[in-house]
C-alpha cells in the first residue's frame, strides 16, 4: 500500500480463467466480472500491489454478453476484451468504448 493511501475491498472475480504464457513469455490471466467498477478496482489493486517491481499489470475492459460453458467465458466479448488488452503497451488499464 502506498502512503496514505486506502485498502479497498478485493473485489469477487466472478469467471476466472488463467492462460499459460503467451509468445513473449508473459502470464495472462482472463477474468468477468458483473460490474465495470469491478473490473476497474481489480485491475488497479493488482497494479497497486505486485510487491516487485519488474511486474508490469496491464488491462484491458471491455463489457458484453458472454457464455459461460464448464468454467470458461468465451464469445465475442472476451475476444473484443482480449484485442483491447492486446493493444495496451506499458502498464496501463484500458477501458473499450461501450465500457466507459
Amino acid at each position: 500500500m502506498k502512503p496514505g493511501g486506502a485498502l479497498r475491498p478485493k473485489p469477487q472475480v466472478d469467471h476466472p480463467i488463467q492462460w499459460p504464457r503467451n509468445q513473449n513469455h508473459w502470464r495472462q490471466l482472463m477474468a468477468a466480472f458483473k460490474s465495470v467498477d469491478a473490473a476497474v478496482d481489480y485491475a488497479l489493486a493488482l497494479q497497486g500491489n505486485t510487491d516487485h517491481l519488474q511486474i508490469r499489470i496491464r488491462a484491458g475492459i471491455h463489457i458484453g454478453p458472454m457464455h459461460v460453458e464448464e468454467g470458461d467465458v468465451f464469445g465475442g466479448t472476451v475476444n473484443f476484451a482480449a484485442r483491447v488488452v492486446g493493444a495496451v503497451k506499458g502498464a496501463e488499464i484500458w477501458l473499450s468504448d461501450r465500457a466507459k
